[in-house]
């Protein structure tokens, strides 16, 4: 019985590895492609159970950008648009997929103030308890749920960037080169050290394990830099985009902060343990995206850049005038 079991699994080892690796890598890739519309059905905004419609000012934002962004129509017409649940935007798929690309949206793209906020149907945390509006934290959480247009305009000419990069490629390649290399090491010490024969199962098991944790931490490590490095960059082309781009960058950022900060004290012990006082996300031994204070300090930078090449343009053109002035009196 035990011969017939190590025989079926010197047989069909490779077949079962290679399997699991395709699984793993195919249950990433469908939300993006073959499932993307189930994706959309479950991020969707339900209010009383109808799907929530994009308002005319966002679609006229979305709009805005993809005529800056000189996005291909075909390209806009695979894009799907819509309000999606939570506070932050989306996005899924990957512009020039056959399948297409989402773009969700938050309900509070379409609010000018906060008068408009639906505050008997937002509820925080797992409790699902009710927000404390009249209390500071509150009405902090309620400014920082309203934006500029601009603010909304580089949000969204973000999640465009994003849908731009080869993310989807890029962790599927970290997916499958995991799974191959763990399973490749495994083999090799094997073979070349006679392990089947020499040890005992416990210790294979172990040894197993070993590399499976050294595997997954080199993994996440190269998956974490590479996603930090998307961050900035897309930040960065966002902003690139003009002036009100960056410096609508800048307070989406600062809004995002202070609607952390007022969750770390709505939610109490949960704030806590999910937010810091800065307003960024709690983190431990990884760091899977770009801190916001990080990125935040990033668009003040590009501001900073632009108001210097504006001033050094200024400066530029003062000369000249004095110069011009100069010669039209010796004239």
């Amino acid at each position: 019985m035990n011969s017939a079991a190590v025989r079926f699994y010197k047989k069909y080892i490779q077949l079962f590895a290679g399997a699991g690796v395709c699984g793993i890598c195919c249950a990433y890739c469908l939300p993006h492609t073959a499932l993307i519309e189930r994706y959309k059905s479950f991020s969707q905004l339900y209010p009383n159970g109808f799907e929530a419609k994009l308002d005319d000012h966002t679609k006229d934002l979305v709009q805005q950008v993809h005529d800056k962004i000189l996005l291909k129509p075909e390209r806009e017409a695979l894009m799907k648009v819509y309000v999606c649940y939570g506070q932050d935007p989306i996005h899924a798929g990957a512009i020039g997929f056959k399948s297409g690309s989402l773009l969700g949206l938050p309900l509070n793209f379409a609010y000018t103030s906060v008068d408009q906020i639906d505050r008997k149907n937002i509820r925080l945390g797992r409790e699902r308890t009710a927000v404390k509006w009249d209390t500071s934290a509150g009405g902090r959480f309620a400014e920082s749920l309203i934006f500029s247009d601009d603010a909304k305009r580089f949000a969204i000419a973000r999640e465009i960037r994003y849908l731009e990069s080869l993310y989807v490629y890029a962790n599927t390649f970290f997916l499958s080169l995991f799974g191959i290399t763990t399973y490749w090491c495994g083999h090799a010490l094997n073979q070349l050290l006679a392990l089947p024969q020499r040890s005992s199962l416990a210790l294979r098991l172990c040894m197993y394990g070993t590399i499976l944790a050294v595997g997954y931490g080199v993994f996440v490590s190269m998956k974490d830099a590479v996603s930090v490095r998307r961050d900035r960059r897309v930040d960065r082309r966002a902003a690139e985009l003009g002036e009100g781009y960056a410096r609508g960058g800048v307070e989406y950022y600062e809004k995002l902060l202070m609607r952390n900060a007022a969750l770390r004290e709505l939610l109490g012990a949960d704030g806590e343990k999910s937010y810091t006082p800065y307003g960024n996300t709690t983190q431990s031994w990884r760091l899977p995206a770009m801190t916001i204070t990080s990125r935040l300090d990033h668009l003040r930078e590009i501001v900073r850049n632009i108001e210097q090449k504006k001033n050094e343009s200024l400066e530029m053109a003062g000369v000249d005038q004095t110069e011009t002035a100069t010669d039209f009196k010796r004239t």
